[in-house]
């Protein structure tokens, strides 16, 4: 299983448009068949900084994912969006 971890920050005035259309990512990523957990976070003390925490089966299910129609979608729509470069971060579980 592969974690990723993707921090974003979002330009101000743009974050209600921001979660509408993350939200519409993480639904039809919960439905990938390899999707493990996808789930988008808000920072509390800093409105602008959202986490997205993605489980995924393999590598395989990754690629399939970002090819997917709806993730180009999303990264289209929400590039403008960012107020920097998004930090991603892919992990592996070392204990079970």
């Amino acid at each position: 299983m592969i974690t990723i971890v993707a921090q974003c920050i979002i330009r101000k005035g743009s974050i209600d448009e921001f979660v509408k259309l993350a939200q519409i990512l993480v639904e039809a990523s919960r439905n990938k068949a390899g999707n493990v957990s996808y789930n988008l976070y808000a920072d509390i003390l800093a409105p602008e900084r959202f986490t997205f925490i993605e489980a995924w089966k393999d590598q395989d299910a990754i690629n399939e994912h970002n090819a997917s129609p709806h993730f180009k979608a999303f990264v289209s729509a929400a590039s403008p969006l960012f107020a920097e470069e998004l930090n991603i971060r892919l992990y592996k579980q070392i204990n079970s």
